[in-house]
């Protein structure tokens, strides 16, 4: 994998689109997409896009890397990692299923009422 698709990559890990990470590295959308087409050097936003993507800046050089530091993660984070990690196949499968459900039901900007009353908004 190379840096431009490790871009995209953290981009997507934060369910951001290249608007969003644009906006939040404080770059052109067309920036963005030239990075992650790999048509610009984008050494010089790349701390940044590592901060706003919540990803181990070194990863973005080098794959070798791990994408995430576990250290930069909140107790909870952790703590689901590492319910994640001890789980079996079936449940992971179940766990990521539950996941994909959940991001098509709601997009970013939508509001949905929760069964329990208070409403969702997407981030």
């Amino acid at each position: 994998m190379n840096l431009s698709e490790r871009i995209k990559m953290a981009r997507e890990y934060v369910g951001l689109d290249q608007k969003g990470l644009a906006e939040k590295v404080g770059i052109s959308q067309q920036m963005v997409s030239r990075l992650e087409t790999g048509k610009a050097d984008g050494s010089s936003h790349l701390i940044r896009i590592a901060q706003v993507c919540r990803v181990n800046p070194f990863w973005l050089y080098d794959e070798s890397y791990e994408m995430v530091d576990e250290k930069s993660l909140t107790e909870e984070e952790q703590r689901h990692l590492q319910l994640f990690r001890e789980a079996s196949p079936k449940t992971r499968r179940a766990v990521e299923n539950v996941y994909e459900i959940e991001k098509q039901d709601i997009s970013p900007g939508q509001t949905r009422t929760n069964n329990n009353g208070p409403q969702e908004r997407a981030a």
